[in-house]
């Protein structure tokens, strides 16, 4: 009696998750610019989708948010909070993590490598230099296997930010993944630029308007994956999920607080000709012309 009671209620806990992913491939379409715009729509939709589903929707939405015309630095906050909300939403985070490196643009890549690097591992764990490899061995060859799909542009410089995200996490991990890729001494001297000289342009090129967006979105983004825990990366050669190599989502559920990030933060520039100059009070007049901004009142939150 006690065996069909137990046999009942896994049966109901199965019902119960697959109505909880009972969200179409074709009915999600309809939510992709919301999601690009809010990472609570993302994330809802998100935990209504099948596994493989869940992979693309967020490359047709980060394929939306390519098309956006918005401004550079716009696009990537976009690409941060819909990328970070997706990857705690998923059911596979492996499979997300590699869809995010191979769907993302590169200019978002060069702030999420810095920002996921931090919760790939848990300090707590006292992980050792060769648990580390293996998991993040594991982990890039589902990366390289999803970059390496005919659609995916600049493969290699993408796999190396991958690559550059593990050296984040601990630098001992940076020559054994390399020794892995064929084109390593070069991967190795782009990864160096970012770690050492802080450049992006090997990843995102030379266009001033993307450097700057990279820059800015970087100051202001929080940590994405702070809190986060990327628990179902296995272990190369093993069936056991990842679990104690990385942050626990019980005591490490929350998110911190997105302040001044996103588009609803107050504007920055570093140009003391617009009116939205962060180091202006409203009510200073700007050479563009004679027209003041109203005085702020008491209590008023911008600039």
């Amino acid at each position: 009696m006690k065996k069909i009671l137990m046999m009942g209620i896994a049966a109901i806990a199965a019902m119960a998750m697959t109505d909880a992913r009972a969200l179409s491939l074709t009915d999600a379409g309809a939510k992709v610019p919301e999601a690009a715009e809010k990472p609570a729509t993302m994330a809802e939709v998100m935990n209504q989708l099948s596994e493989a589903d869940q992979l693309k929707f967020l490359a047709t939405v980060n394929e939306a948010i390519a098309k956006m015309p918005i401004s550079e630095d716009e696009k990537v906050a976009r690409y941060v909070e819909a990328n970070t909300a997706a990857v705690k939403a998923a059911a596979n985070r492996t499979a997300m993590l590699a869809e995010i490196f191979a769907t993302a643009s590169p200019a978002a890549l060069a702030v999420i490598n810095e920002k996921f690097a931090p919760a790939i591992f848990d300090p707590s764990k006292q992980l050792s230099a060769e648990e580390k490899k293996t998991a993040a061995e594991a982990i890039m060859k589902v990366i390289e296997s999803r970059t390496a799909e005919s659609e995916v542009k600049d493969a290699e410089k993408r796999n190396a930010a991958a690559v550059l995200m593990f050296t984040r996490a601990d630098a001992g991990l940076k020559d054994a993944l390399l020794a892995n890729e064929a084109n390593g001494e070069q991967m190795s001297k782009w990864i160096d630029a970012s770690v050492k000289g802080g450049s992006y342009k090997w990843l995102v090129g030379s266009g001033e308007a993307v450097n700057k967006a990279v820059a800015s979105v970087m100051q202001t983004a929080p940590d994405a994956l702070s809190g986060m825990v990327l628990a179902d990366m296995a272990a190369a050669g093993t069936d056991a999920p990842f679990s104690d190599a990385v942050m626990d989502a019980n005591q490490y559920a929350l998110p911190p607080p997105m302040n001044d990030y996103g588009l609803n933060r107050i504007p920055r520039t570093l140009n003391k000709e617009n009116k939205w100059y962060n180091g202006a009070q409203r009510g200073d007049k700007t050479s563009e012309d004679d027209r003041r901004e109203p005085s702020p009142y008491f209590g008023q939150g911008t600039l």
